[in-house]
Parts: C-alpha cells; structure tokens; sequence
C-alpha cells in the first residue's frame, strides 16, 4: 500500500492531537495539584478518594462534637469552682456567728452578705453557653433556677449532654443542675436564723441555727466539689478524644494524599518530556510533509 503525503497528515496530525491531550492533562495535574482530575482517569483511585474523603467528613464532626464538649465542660468546671467559692465565703460568714458575740447590726449585715452571695450563686447556677443553659440537662433553653426572695426553685430537668465522638461512644458534655439545690437549701436555712436576733434568747437560736447551717453547707460543699471533680474527668476524656481525632485527621488526609495528589516532580518532568515530543514531532513532520503540513494541524 502506498503512503501518500494525506496518510502522513492525518497520522502526524493524530500523533500532535494525543501529546496534546497528554500535555493539558499534566497541566491540569500541575494546576490543581492533583493526578486524578476526572473519574476516568483513575477509576479504582477515585473510589479509594470518594471513600477517604467520606471518612475525614465524619472524622471533621465527630472533632466538632468534641470541641463543643470540650467547651462545655471548661464552662461548667468554670461556673463549679465559682460556686464553690461562693459557698465557702458563706460558709466563712456562718462560721463568724457560731460565737454568739456579735450584736443585732452585725447578725443584719451578715445576712445581707448571704443574700448577695445567694443571688450570684443563682446566677452561676444559670450560667449560659452561648444561647444555651449549662446546668437544664437536655432543656438548654429555659433557666434551670428561680429565685423568690431566699427561695430557689430547681425548675430543670435531669437529662444528659452527650456528645458522640467515636461511632458508638459518646462524652457527657454537662453536669446536672440539681447539685446547686442542696446549697440553696443551706443558705436558705442560714439566712433564716440570722433573721435579726434582739435577745439573748434569739441569739441562743441563731447560734444553734448557725451550726446546723453550717453542716448543710458542708454537705453541700461537698457536693459542689465531688460534681467539680466528675467534670473534670469528663472534660479529659473529651480532650483525649479531641486528640485521638486531630491524629486521626491527618492521617485520613494523608491517606487521601496519597491516592490523589499528583507527585509534582515527578509531573513537572512529564510535562517536560511531553513538551520536546511534540516540538520534535513538529520539525519531523515539517520536513516529511513540508507542502501540506498546515492543512493537517488544528
């Protein structure tokens, strides 16, 4: 069979369209940074890379759920040691009466300290995150505690914050809110013994009042502590997990990498070589079919 100067054309033109091809997908590569630009390019590779990418999107929420209850619970561990400090410093106050030295004033200027320390008890017990109640169980939006006059009222729920971090395991993200009831009651006691004694008799009461205060508040410290010391290996194991997911991450990524990224030196290289094929084909074909060679490239 006879090659005539068309066959040539048409095979070089061929030839040049297929470098072409090859050189702007490495470009691309070289772009994007990646050696799977389409499906087709590699269809085993790009399932392996739909299923690492679905893995780090799960990996990225189950890191969210733990930062959330992370911060949760530094919040709640914040809110505790302020209340246990609020106690104390009533506590110290119930301790400064059991001598029964003091006179009516000092006994209605006490009273008035407790009150105020009452109030900012109330308020940490109502402590938000956000737009949400740390101490209402699963009822974030309604404040777990009234308060009327020296009463406070424990209007919550007892439901769990959890927050999954691993599929199938979870983290309690908050504390109950019925654990600031029992300090309430102490101080509600208190405050109603040191209701302005005038005689000797009164202050026989208050003394005597006083010191059975002071129990409930101990109990009640007790209990603030004891609720302090369960967010604090709460809020470790959600830091753990934190950790475990930040590590994981990355290795998911790493793994994605490995499927998807392009080897850059490697491609620059390609391009490279791929770029002298074409010229060299170019200045070939010029000289096999030097009349008509324009006529047959695009």
């Amino acid at each position: 069979m006879r090659v005539t100067q068309m066959m040539l054309g048409s095979m070089l033109t061929a030839d040049l369209q297929s470098v072409q091809t090859q050189m702007l997908q490495v470009q691309q590569e070289l772009s994007s940074g990646h050696r799977i630009i389409q499906p087709s390019n590699d269809p085993v590779g790009t399932q392996n890379v739909l299923v690492w990418q679905n893995a780090i999107d799960q990996n990225a929420q189950y890191q969210r759920n733990a930062q959330n209850a992370v911060g949760w619970l530094q919040s709640t561990d914040s809110a505790l040691q302020s209340a246990i400090g609020l106690v104390q410093q009533v506590r110290t106050l119930a301790v400064s009466t059991s001598a029964g030295t003091l006179t009516t004033a000092e006994y209605q200027a006490i009273s008035d300290q407790v009150t105020s320390l009452l109030n900012s008890l109330v308020a940490v017990a109502n402590t938000k995150m956000g737009d949400h109640y740390l101490f209402n169980g699963d009822q974030t939006t309604i404040a777990p505690f009234t308060q009327s006059g020296t009463s406070v009222t424990f209007d919550g729920t007892s439901g769990n914050q959890m927050r999954e971090v691993f599929p199938g395991q979870s983290v309690q993200a908050n504390i109950g809110g019925s654990v600031f009831s029992s300090a309430f009651s102490a101080i509600s006691t208190m405050l109603g013994y040191l209701a302005s004694p005038s005689t000797a008799a009164q202050v026989t009461q208050t003394v005597g009042g006083t010191a059975s205060a002071l129990q409930l508040l101990d109990a009640a410290l007790n209990g603030l502590i004891n609720a302090d010391g369960q967010a604090g290996a709460q809020l470790e194991q959600a830091q753990n997990a934190q950790s475990l997911l930040t590590n994981l991450g990355q290795s998911l990524q790493q793994l994605q990498a490995g499927t998807l990224d392009a080897n850059l030196p490697k491609t620059v290289v390609s391009l490279q070589e791929l770029q002298v094929s074409y010229q060299s084909a170019l200045a070939v074909g010029a000289k096999l079919i030097q009349p008509t060679l324009a006529n047959y490239l695009p």
